[in-house]
C-alpha cells in the first residue's frame, strides 16, 4: 500500500520562511499529487501567481525521478517567503545528478531541465550527504519569484 504524508510547516525565528513537505511513492500518480500539493501550498500562502510555472516545473522534476531512478519514494518540499518559493524534490538515488542536455527536435523527452532554466529564477542539483562521507541521495530544486521584484 502506498501512502502520502504531509508534515506541518516549519518556521524559523530569523525569517518568515514556511516549509511544507510531502512524502509519497515514486510512482506515476505521485506526479499529479506533487503538482497539486505544490499548487495548494502556493495558493494558501499567497503566491497564486507562481502556480502555473510551479506546476510545470514540479511535474518535470518528479517525472524525471520516476523515469530515471529505482527509488521507492520521493520527498517534495516547498519553502515560501514574502516574494519567493523554493521547491525541492529529493530522492535516495545517489548515482548521478541530472544534467541538462540538448534534445533533438524529434525527441519527446529531454527538455525538463531546459524548462526549469526558462521558468525559474534559479535552479540546481546537489547530492545529499549523511554528515560523514556517504551520499544518501540527491535534491533538485528551483526558485520562483512573484512579479519582477526580487527581495
Amino acid at each position: 500500500m502506498s501512502t502520502v504524508m504531509l508534515s506541518s510547516p516549519r518556521t524559523t525565528e530569523y525569517e518568515t520562511a514556511r516549509t511544507f513537505r510531502l512524502t509519497g511513492p515514486a510512482a506515476p500518480p505521485t506526479v499529479r499529487v506533487a503538482r497539486e500539493f505544490v499548487a495548494t501550498v502556493l495558493v494558501a500562502d499567497g503566491h497564486s501567481s507562481l502556480v502555473d510555472d510551479a506546476r510545470l516545473c514540479v511535474s518535470e522534476v518528479v517525472t524525471n525521478v520516476i523515469e530515471h531512478t529505482l527509488v521507492p519514494r520521493i520527498d517534495v518540499e516547498v519553502t515560501t517567503r514574502d516574494t519567493r518559493a523554493i521547491v525541492a524534490v529529493h530522492d535516495s538515488n545517489s548515482h548521478a545528478l541530472p544534467l541538462p542536455r540538448e534534445a533533438r527536435t524529434d525527441e519527446e523527452a529531454g527538455r525538463g531541465l531546459y524548462i526549469l532554466d526558462r521558468l525559474a529564477l534559479a535552479w540546481g542539483t546537489l547530492f545529499v550527504w549523511d554528515g560523514r562521507l556517504n551520499i544518501t541521495g540527491k535534491r533538485v530544486w528551483f526558485e520562483l519569484c512573484d512579479g519582477s521584484v526580487i527581495a
